[in-house]
C-alpha cells in the first residue's frame, strides 16, 4: 500500500507527481523529487522512489489526521473512503512510526464522535488494556493471536481511547483493526467495577480469521 505523508509527500506517476499541498493530494505535470512510503502486510513500512502507473492507482494519505484512502483515475484524484485498512497487516517495522499518528487521530476522532464506542483488534503482542468503569475489555487468544474487544457506555469515551491506544502500543503487529464494530453489548457496562462479572463480548459480524505474519 502507497502512503503520502507529511516527511514522505512525493509519488511519481506517468507524466507527473502526487504530491501533497496543505496535507490534501494534488496532480501536477513535471518531475517529481521527493519519496513516499510503502507498507507491507507483514513485512513493514519503507520508503521508495520509485514512479508507479498503470491504471487506476489507490494510495492513503496519513498527515495531520486520520489516514484517507485516495484513487488517482484519468487525471484526476479523489477521496474515496478512510484509509484504516492501513493498519490491518500492520506490522512494526522499517518506518512504522511514521504512520503512529494517523492511528492515534483516527482513534480520537471517531472517540470524539461515538456514542457506544466500540473497537475491534487482533495483535501480537501482550495487550491487555486496563478495565475501567463504564468500559468492557474481552481479551482472548487463539493460534497465537491475541483478540481484543473494548466497549465503552456513553460518557466514557476517554477510556475508550486509553484502552484501545494502550493495546495498540503494546503490540508488535496488528493482524485487523476497526473501529465501530457492532458487538454484542452486555448491561453490565453500566455496572460498578466491584458489582461486574467477567464479562465476554462477542462480535457479531464474522471477521476472518487471523494468521500470524511470517
Amino acid at each position: 500500500m502507497i502512503v503520502l505523508t507529511e516527511l514522505y509527500n512525493a509519488l511519481p506517476v506517468e507524466g507527473g507527481c502526487v504530491r501533497l499541498v496543505g496535507g490534501w493530494p494534488h496532480l501536477t505535470e513535471g518531475s517529481c523529487a521527493g519519496r513516499y512510503l510503502v507498507v507491507e502486510r507483514g513485512r513493514g513500512v519503507r520508503a521508495s522512489s520509485a514512479a508507479v502507473g498503470g491504471g487506476p492507482l489507490v494510495f492513503f494519505v496519513a498527515a495531520g489526521g486520520p489516514p484517507m484512502r485516495f484513487v488517482l483515475s484519468e487525471g484526476a484524484v479523489r477521496a474515496v473512503g478512510d484509509g484504516l485498512e492501513l493498519f490491518s497487516g500492520f506490522v512494526k517495522r522499517g518506518l512504522w512510526r511514521e504512520l503512529e499518528p494517523a492511528f492515534f487521530a483516527a482513534v480520537a476522532r471517531y472517540g470524539a464522535r461515538c456514542s457506544y464506542c466500540t473497537a475491534y483488534m487482533e495483535v501480537a503482542g501482550r495487550a491487555s488494556p486496563a478495565r475501567r468503569a463504564g468500559l468492557i475489555v474481552s481479551v482472548g487468544t487463539a493460534g497465537g493471536v491475541r483478540r481484543v474487544v473494548v466497549v465503552s457506555a456513553p460518557g466514557h469515551s476517554e477510556d475508550f481511547k486509553r484502552a484501545v491506544l494502550e493495546a495498540y502500543r503494546s503490540a508488535r503487529a496488528i493482524y485487523a483493526f476497526g473501529l465501530g464494530v457492532p458487538v454484542d453489548v452486555a448491561l453490565d457496562v453500566y455496572m460498578p467495577p466491584r458489582a461486574r462479572p467477567t464479562a465476554e463480548v462477542a462480535p457479531l459480524l464474522p471477521i476472518p480469521a487471523a494468521r500470524p505474519l511470517a
